[in-house]
Parts: C-alpha cells; structure tokens; sequence
C-alpha cells in the first residue's frame, strides 16, 4: 500500500513497514533544508501502474503531475537507518539525516 508521511522523523518511524521492493518519491526535493518537512511517499513496486516522464526521472502515474521527485529506494533507507541505529543505539534524528545524505552522495553507508 502506497503511504504518505510528513517530515522525515514521520518516515523514520515507519522504516520497519516498508515494502521490499519500492521506491521514495519526495516533495520537495530532498536537500539539507527540506528533508525535515518533506512529503514523502513510499511506493511499493507492486503498486505501480506504469509511468510518467517528469522531472527527469519516472513517476508512478498515482502521484504524476503533483510535483514529486525520485528519492531513494525504500529498502536502502530502511537499510541505512538500520545500520546507523544497530552501530549507535542513541543516534539522534539529525545523525540519521547525515548517515542518509552521505548514502546518497557516496553511494556507501557512513562509518564511525
């Protein structure tokens, strides 16, 4: 089932729901300042329809035409949080933010 949260705190809370197989799309796009207050919509691949060129990337057509941008996939941020969390039991809300940002930039989980 698709799933809608606001804020990346309402998304990290619900890591342990997400689908094997799907995708983020965001609104706005996912930078530094918005990540906090972003709509995020979790797509299982199951679910999708087909898609719509927007954006640059594919858009499932059920959120086509609704500004949403391609993220990540739902698994590797489950996978991100979860290392981080399983490393640093105590880790903060920003701490995973800079441990999902350094995913997306290196294309590696973040060490330390």
């Amino acid at each position: 089932m698709m799933t809608i949260h606001h804020g990346f705190f309402a998304l990290r809370q619900t890591i342990d729901q997400f689908p094997p197989a799907g995708r983020i799309f965001t609104r706005p796009k996912i930078e530094r300042g918005t990540i906090m207050d972003a709509e995020f919509v979790v797509v299982p691949s199951r679910e999708v329809e087909g898609y719509s060129e927007e954006s640059g990337g594919g858009i499932p057509y059920q959120i086509a035409g609704k500004d949403y941008q391609s993220w990540l996939e739902a698994p590797v941020v489950q996978d991100i949080i979860v290392y981080w969390l399983e490393r640093h039991p105590g880790a903060s809300l920003e701490e995973l933010v800079d441990a999902v940002f350094h995913y997306d930039e290196y294309d590696a989980f973040k060490d330390a």
